[in-house]
């Protein structure tokens, strides 16, 4: 249910020196361009970074803190690799005992995992499909819808080839076997797991089998909660809880992580299940009445399998009814108006949004029975 988490907590000068002096840390260049200073001993146990700063406060007197990357799931296996993640919150006096276990070396004083502050976390959740429909259901992803304030997120390699391409300048895509969006408030990420794995491993020059093998036919859903929502889900838990700061004991919390991913992943897909657009257009015409609604709809669908983008079939569609009139059209007739691609020899499949609400519901009603 939750991956990662950063997390950010005051230190002392004193505790900021002995930080950078360490002989093992390491100055790199970020992405701001500037050097700053990175432990990575403590990776192996799921503790990824360690990253001490300094900056000014608004009267220009010095402000010393410290910033942690924490891989949920290790810590709380001590240090096993695995690609399950943190489950849910009967787990967090392990993960609080081992993070005080494991950060001690380093920073003795900071211990109390509630004693940090979060600054971004990241939930999730894994579909156990076959390989084959992992890379069709990533294929109807791509295809699909966005919120409004959602862009296309590409890493730094792919908008090179893409803009180096000799078809010229194209326009923006999802990286490869993944559908990738992001804002100011989440960034929303779904992909094959196992090419993720196989990637990972190729760049560690390590081939460890028997995760590829649990990593096969596995899709990932993963958002990425940024510190300007966590302020907004703060306000909402502090209903229930009575709490200072952030502590990731009050986020890592199926009842929170469960509304965010359903509520992005709708926005993708929507609810109704998968056709074709054969299928799609018998139903339309059986469905609606009047021959001018009948063709509007007809027209988005083909355009939506054209531009193979919801999204962008809407910015592009031309008709005296809207788009998001034929869109209540379809949603009433519970068809999606992204189809299934002949070539994937199939005339159904479900839609993502249900398969995800059945798996939640299981994974809960599994963890009160251990409670």
């Amino acid at each position: 249910m939750t991956h990662t988490a950063e997390l950010h907590i005051a230190i002392t000068p004193e505790e900021h020196r002995a930080l950078i002096e360490r002989k093992d840390k390491r100055w790199e260049r970020d992405g701001d361009g500037n050097l700053h200073c990175h432990i990575r001993t403590l990776e192996p146990y799921g503790i990824t970074d360690v990253k001490p700063k300094k900056a000014k406060t608004r009267n220009g007197f010095p402000y010393y803190f410290c910033i942690v990357i924490i891989n949920l799931q290790r810590i709380v296996n001590n240090g096993k690799r695995t690609i399950e993640t943190y489950h849910n919150e009967r787990d967090f006096e392990t993960l609080s005992l081992n993070f005080a276990k494991f950060i001690s070396p380093v920073l003795p004083l900071r211990t109390d995992l509630n004693e940090w502050s979060l600054q971004r976390i990241d939930y999730n959740i894994d579909l156990k499909l076959t390989p084959r429909e992992v890379e069709q259901y990533i294929t109807l992803l791509q295809r699909g819808g966005k919120n409004h304030s959602w862009r296309v997120h590409e890493f730094a390699d792919e908008e090179k080839n893409r803009k180096e391409s000799k078809h010229g300048h194209r326009k923006k895509t999802h990286p490869t076997g993944s559908v990738l969006f992001d804002n100011k408030q989440y960034s929303v990420n779904i992909y094959n797991k196992h090419l993720e794995r196989l990637k990972v491993q190729e760049e560690r020059g390590k081939n460890d089998t028997a995760e590829l093998k649990a990593s096969e036919g596995v899709l990932r859903i993963e958002i990425q909660v940024k510190k300007n929502k966590l302020n907004t889900i703060k306000r909402n838990i502090k209903r229930d809880f009575d709490f200072d700061g952030k502590p990731i004991e009050y986020f890592a919390r199926y009842d929170v992580a469960i509304p965010i991913i359903m509520r992005a992943l709708e926005d993708i897909t929507g609810r109704a299940d998968y056709s074709t657009f054969e299928t799609a257009k018998k139903r339309v015409l059986s469905g609606v009445k009047t021959k001018r609604t009948q063709t509007a709809i007809i027209d988005f669908l083909r355009l939506v399998t054209h531009t193979k983008s919801l999204w962008r079939a809407k910015e592009l569609f031309e008709s005296d009814i809207k788009a998001e009139t034929v869109l209540e059209h379809l949603k009433r007739l519970n068809i999606n108006p992204v189809t299934i691609p002949v070539s994937f020899n199939r005339d159904t499949m479900d839609n993502l949004f249900d398969i995800v609400a059945v798996q939640f519901a299981e994974e809960r009603e599994r963890a009160t029975v251990t409670i």
